[in-house]
C-alpha cells in the first residue's frame, strides 16, 4: 500500500511525545551517574604519606640532637576553663605514684622495652628536646619513625607525655655549659626560649616538660634556677606541669629548682662516669646518704627517685668508657669467661656488681647497675616516704628490674629477682649488613644473698641471661659484596665458581630450597 507521507510521519505525535520524554530520561539518568561518578573520587581519601623504619647499622653511635631541626617559635595557648590558670608560681608535690620511664630514640631495644612495659609506667619522658648553640631556641629529634611508635604506645596506655630538654652537644659529645650560659644570663635568650618551649608542649598536646639542664658552674646553677621559676610561671599558667632532673652534691640548688616544679627527679648515680676513671657507678652508702641530704631539703611529695640500670666498660689506659645496657654486659661477661674472668662479683663494699676481661691484650672492668642494686636502693627509698620513681632507659635494664619498679609493684620479693629472662632485647655485635645468629636467647639464674632487714648482700650467676645475638659482618671500605640469588643451577652456577676461583674472590650464594635438594654436590662446591 502506498502513502504521500514520510516513511516514519506519525500524524498522532505520540511517538514524537515518547522519544523526547525518553531523551529526557537517559539526560537525567546519565548526570546522577555522572554525579555519582565524580562523588566517589573526591570522597577517596588522600592516604598519609608512607614512613619506613630507617636502618640502623651504628647502635653504639646514637644520632645527635645536632643533625635535627630547629624549632619555630609558636603562639601560647590561651588559659581556658580545662587548662586554668595556676595560682601562683609554686606547686604542691604530684610525685607520689608516678612510675616513669625515659625513652631514647637512638636504641632501637628502647622501644622494644616499651611496647612489653608501657602498662606499668604512668610517664614517660623522652629525649627529644635540645638547647641550641645560640642558647635561645630548641633543636629537635623527634621525628625519627620510631618516635611516632613510642607516641602511639603512650597515647593506647594513656602515659604522661614530659618531653626531656637538655644542653647536650652533638660535638662536644657532652653537656654544653657555655650554650648554657649564654641562655641563662640574657633575660630575652630566656623569654625566646621559654616560648619555644610551651609552643612545643602545646602543640603537641602533652602534659608538661621535663628539664635536664647541667652546669658546673655555680653562678649558672643559680641562674638556671630563676629560668625554672619561668617556664613553671608560664606553664602552669596554661595548665602545664614542670618536672627537673637535679644533680647531686648541691642540695641547696635541687631545692631552688623543685621550689616552682611539680616534683624533680634527683639522679643520684655516676659518682664514676663515662669520661671519668673506673670505680663503681652508685656505691649503696654514697647513693643512700645523697638521698637523706636531699630529702632534707625537697619533701618526699616531690621526689621521683631517679633508677639507673646499665654498665660502664672501662678498657685499662684508655680514658672514659664505653656505656653498656645490662643484657650487653650479661653477653660481654658470658664471652669472656676464662679462669676469673667473666664472673659477675658483688662487690661488698660498694654493693654494686663487677666483673674483669681481657680483649685484644688489654684488661678491662665492668660495673653494673642492675636489679638487685634497685632493689636495695628502692627499699631504703621506701622507708623515706618516697614512692615516685622513673628508670634511665627503658631498654637498658635488668628484665627482672620490673618486679620491684613497675607500677602496683614495691620491693618485698627478692626471690623475683632470681630468674632472669629477656623478652625483648636483640644484641648486635659487629659491623655490616650481613647477619649471623651467634646466639639464641638464653634464660639466666643467680643466687641472691640477704640480711635480716631484706637488703640484697651478694649475687652469684648461675647462667648469664643472653638475648638473641647477631653477629654483623661485611663491612669494608670501597668493597662491592658479589651475591647470586636462586641457585644452584647446574648450567651456571659451575660457571660462576669457576670464574670466582680463577680470580681468587669470594661470594655469597643465596639458594632455594628445592634447588638445594635437586643439586646437592653443587651446594657443596659453592661451600668449599
Amino acid at each position: 500500500m502506498s502513502s504521500s507521507g514520510p516513511i516514519f510521519y506519525d500524524p498522532t505525535q505520540r511517538r514524537a511525545t515518547a522519544v523526547r520524554a525518553l531523551g529526557l530520561l537517559s539526560v537525567v539518568l546519565a548526570a546522577a551517574v555522572l554525579a555519582v561518578f565524580w562523588a566517589s573520587i573526591l570522597a577517596v581519601p588522600i592516604a598519609h604519606r608512607l614512613r619506613l623504619p630507617l636502618p640502623k647499622f651504628l647502635p653504639d653511635n646514637p644520632r645527635r640532637a645536632g643533625e635535627s631541626q630547629h624549632l619555630p617559635l609558636q603562639p601560647e595557648r590561651i588559659p581556658t576553663a580545662s587548662h586554668p590558670i595556676s595560682q601562683g608560681t609554686t606547686v604542691s608535690g604530684k610525685a607520689h605514684g608516678v612510675v616513669g620511664g625515659f625513652y631514647v630514640d637512638w636504641d632501637e631495644v628502647s622501644l622494644a622495652s616499651l611496647k612489653q612495659h608501657a602498662s606499668e609506667l604512668t610517664h614517660l619522658f623522652p629525649g627529644w628536646l635540645h638547647l641550641n648553640d645560640s642558647g635561645d631556641g630548641l633543636v629537635l629529634t623527634d621525628h625519627d619513625p620510631s618516635d611516632d611508635a613510642a607516641r602511639a604506645i603512650a597515647k593506647e596506655k594513656r602515659l604522661a607525655i614530659f618531653p626531656l630538654v637538655n644542653n647536650f652537644s652533638a660535638n662536644k659529645n657532652d653537656f654544653d655549659e657555655a650554650r648554657l650560659h649564654l641562655l641563662v644570663s640574657d633575660p630575652a635568650r630566656r623569654t625566646r626560649f621559654v616560648s619555644a618551649l610551651l609552643g612545643y608542649v602545646q602543640s603537641h598536646h602533652y602534659g608538661g616538660i621535663n628539664i635536664d639542664l647541667e652546669t658546673e658552674r655555680d653562678e649558672d646553677r643559680v641562674a638556671l634556677a630563676q629560668l625554672v621559676s619561668e617556664i613553671a610561671e608560664r606553664f602552669h599558667a596554661c595548665g602545664l606541669e614542670v618536672t627537673a632532673c637535679t644533680q647531686v652534691g648541691d642540695p641547696e640548688q635541687a631545692a631552688a629548682i623543685a621550689r616552682p616544679c611539680d616534683f624533680v627527679i634527683p639522679m643520684i648515680y655516676d659518682l664514676h662516669y663515662a669520661s671519668g676513671s673506673a670505680g663503681p657507678i652508685a656505691p649503696e652508702r654514697w647513693a643512700e646518704q645523697e638521698l637523706t641530704h636531699f630529702l632534707k631539703v625537697v619533701p618526699a611529695d616531690k621526689t621521683v627517685l631517679a633508677i639507673g640500670n646499665y654498665a660502664y666498660d672501662w678498657e685499662a689506659g684508655k680514658p672514659g668508657a664505653k656505656t653498656l645496657t645490662f643484657g650487653e654486659a650479661m653477653v660481654t661477661a658470658q664471652e669472656s669467661q676464662d679462669g676469673s674472668d667473666g664472673i659477675v662479683r658483688w662487690d661488698q663494699e660498694s654493693a654494686n656488681p663487677t666483673f674483669t676481661y681481657e680483649e685484644a691484650g688489654k684488661r678491662h672492668q665492668v660495673w653494673l647497675l642492675d636489679a638487685p642494686t634497685a632493689y636495695n636502693f628502692l627499699k631504703f627509698a621506701q622507708k623515706q616516704g618516697v614512692s615516685g620513681r622513673a628508670l634511665w632507659y627503658v631498654g637498658s635494664e635488668d628484665p627482672t628490674l620490673w618486679s620491684c619498679f613497675g607500677k602496683g609493684h614495691t620491693p618485698t620479693a627478692p626471690q623475683a629477682l632470681q630468674t632472669v629472662k629477656y623478652g625483648f632485647e636483640l644484641d648486635f655485635e659487629g659491623d655490616g649488613e650481613v647477619l649471623d645468629v651467634a646466639t639464641l636467647p638464653q634464660t639466666g639464674a643467680r643466687v641472691l644473698s640477704t640480711d635480716t632487714q631484706g637488703r640484697i648482700t651478694g649475687e652469684r650467676f648461675t647462667h648469664y641471661p643472653t638475648s638473641c645475638v647477631l653477629r654483623r659482618s661485611g663491612k669494608a671500605a670501597k668493597a662491592i659484596a658479589l651475591t647470586f640469588d636462586d641457585g644452584p643451577d647446574p648450567r651456571w652456577t659451575p660457571a660462576v665458581l669457576d670464574a670466582l676461583k680463577s680470580a681468587n674472590v669470594p661470594a655469597t650464594f643465596c639458594v632455594t630450597g628445592v634447588n638445594a635438594q635437586e643439586w646437592p654436590d653443587l651446594v657443596r662446591r659453592v661451600v668449599r
